[in-house]
């Protein structure tokens, strides 16, 4: 008898013969019984199975690279709507009919770039090369399913609203990280907080239907959640940390253990990650209050601190969630247990 892979659970959830929560139960039995450890201390992240994605995915890469350099016709846009008529069909083949995941995340990263060669052109205050890119990603997402597209999606829709705040700033008053700062730049980093919101909302919406996290539906909260993590984390943590003094710096660590929280909650490390800059910055605050400061030290003990996170993470959202049973949503969460 054939043994039932990961896979076929993915599959079987995806043509309705299980469920999410079914799919879950029965991995979680497997894995009992062949004496492994419940619900792995992991989030599923694959982005390919086998070499032979490797390869499909750089024969990509060379076709379409090649054609960037094409010559004086590369630039056209009939030439480019044409390779873009190319991707969308090579997709039937290699994604629809292959499930090729790593050459799909390709093709859709070849959509946005023969998309964004279009020349620079505002309507409503919104940058039209990075909306039609956002719009064809979309349109590629709804057609196959390739979570990394719904990331694509979000990050286009934020450039296509951001560019006209930053084309319109003076070059040599240009600072990138002003983008995030609600006290100096209130336009862009509302944007930017917006989109982060969006995206989270949506990314927990998929992550709530499958809190197991066997289906397609996990893949695309992830994604969603490496979208909003920076967006969020940067603006709320860079607008603290600019207010300067011990308010700006109470307000920082304030934030970091928000983030902290949410991002054991909802089992998403995508938001430790975002905030590993600030965290250093308080780190750094800290040494430096009590006399002389050492990069590498801030480092060292940075460091020191994820392993720690990392090696504790089961334990520390099992005992959080066990304060938290009166969310009502507490049960579509990832489920936690330690074992002796």
């Amino acid at each position: 008898m054939t043994d039932i892979t990961k896979q076929d659970l993915v599959a079987a959830v995806e043509t309705g013969i299980l469920n999410a929560d079914q799919a879950g139960k029965i991995e979680a039995l497997a894995q009992s019984r062949a004496g492994l450890r419940k619900n792995i201390d992991d989030e599923p992240f694959e982005f390919f199975n086998g070499f032979s994605q490797i390869f499909m995915t750089l024969g990509i890469v060379l076709f379409f690279g090649g054609a960037l350099f094409v010559g004086p016709i590369g630039s056209s846009v009939m030439f480019n709507f044409i390779l873009i008529g190319i991707a969308f069909v090579l997709a039937e083949f290699i994604v629809r009919e292959r499930r090729m995941q790593l050459p799909g995340i390709a093709l859709g990263c070849v959509l946005a770039a023969f998309a964004l060669r279009s020349d620079t052109l505002y309507l409503v205050h919104v940058s039209v090369p990075p909306l039609i890119a956002a719009l064809l990603l979309m349109v590629f997402y709804l057609r196959h399913h390739v979570p990394a597209a719904l990331f694509g999606f979000g990050a286009l829709i934020l450039i296509a609203l951001l560019l006209p705040f930053l084309e319109n700033t003076d070059p040599i008053q240009r600072d990138v990280w002003a983008v995030f700062d609600l006290g100096r730049n209130s336009e862009t980093a509302l944007i930017t907080l917006a989109v982060g919101l969006v995206a989270f909302t949506a990314a927990m919406w998929f992550d709530l239907r499958d809190p197991h996290r066997v289906s397609r539906l996990s893949a695309c909260g992830f994604w969603l959640h490496l979208l909003a993590a920076p967006t969020i984390v940067n603006t709320l943590a860079f607008t603290a940390y600019e207010l300067g003094g011990v308010a700006g710096y109470a307000l920082l660590t304030i934030a970091i253990l928000f983030f902290v929280v949410v991002a054991l909650v909802i089992d998403r490390r995508s938001f430790l990650t975002a905030a590993l800059a600030y965290l250093g910055l308080v780190l750094a605050m800290l040494l430096d209050q009590l006399g002389g400061i050492s990069t590498a030290l801030v480092i060292c003990l940075l460091g020191m601190l994820v392993i720690g996170v990392a090696a504790g993470w089961r334990w520390m959202r099992a005992g959080l969630l066990a304060r938290l049973r009166w969310l009502p949503w507490y049960d579509r969460l990832p489920p936690v247990e330690i074992r002796a």
